[in-house]
């Protein structure tokens, strides 16, 4: 039960984020820390305990979009013009919303992709760098920004392409 906590937990803080990152206070740098840790113990203890499910696999993509997507929300109410942010929403909403309707569509499996976690993973990254970007006064040079985005929309191409291919063939 231990897992449900960490999952549960992602939900609750997420609208403290947001409220966090609006008002530039470093403690939203902290609850992303605490997110980006839950998410690893979460999927760890329930391994550990032989306590994985279906249900908890959903809840836990879904807890990790919830947060990503209020801090995103958080970091363009703050700063509209920040770059890259409206263009990296996009393709994660694209692809997440994508990647819904093909498991809608599918024979309702689940199962976690390899490359979705890495995607995951570096979108929490990417987040804490536009983050600390924006509380320590950093401009992203442009470079980086345009890097971001083709990795994101690489990353994306290549899960959805796995997603369908999994959903095709079980």
């Amino acid at each position: 039960m231990l897992h449900w906590l960490f999952t549960f937990s992602r939900f609750a803080i997420a609208p403290f984020v947001f409220l966090a990152i609006k008002s530039s206070n470093f403690l939203s740098l902290y609850l992303l820390g605490y997110a980006i840790l839950s998410d690893f113990l979460d999927g760890y203890f329930a391994r550990l305990l032989g306590q994985t499910s279906i249900i908890g696999a959903i809840l836990d993509g879904f807890a990790d979009k919830f947060l990503i997507y209020f801090s995103l929300l958080g970091l363009i109410v703050k700063n509209h013009s920040m770059n890259g942010v409206w263009i990296l929403t996009s393709i994660w909403l694209a692809r997440d919303l994508i990647l819904t309707v093909l498991w809608l569509l599918g024979k309702n499996s689940f199962q976690s992709i390899y490359f979705g976690k890495i995607y995951t993973a570096l979108q929490f990254f990417t987040i804490a760098v536009l983050l600390a970007s924006d509380l320590f006064g950093y401009k992203i040079p442009k470079y980086c920004t345009n890097f971001l985005i083709f990795t994101f929309f690489l990353l994306g191409a290549i899960t959805i392409k796995k997603y369908y291919k999994y959903l095709m063939c079980h």
